[in-house]
């Protein structure tokens, strides 16, 4: 029997939640990565979009990120580049 891990439906329900920022397109590359058990290239992927768009984001969001990250025990210089990225309010 198959099971979802717990790290899948986390960066689910993260990739999930910066859709919007992402568009369509890289959510499903993202997702895709996700379908193929990828679960690094689904952060990464999102993360390089984020940041090659310069695409504004959220403390809690970039919060979410990190420590989805961590749990993947991805070094932390993967994210690093995203702190420029949180929007002042």
């Amino acid at each position: 029997m198959w099971f979802k891990p717990a790290i899948e439906t986390e960066l689910s329900e993260l990739l999930s939640d910066l859709m919007p920022l992402l568009g369509q397109r890289d959510f499903d590359i993202a997702f895709e990565f996700l379908d193929h058990r990828e679960w690094g290239l689904a952060l990464d992927h999102a993360c390089c979009q984020l940041y090659e768009n310069d695409t504004k984001i959220l403390q809690s969001q970039y919060d979410r990120i990190v420590k989805t990250g961590r749990r993947m025990r991805l070094p932390e210089s993967e994210f690093q580049s995203l702190k420029q990225l949180i929007a002042s309010t």
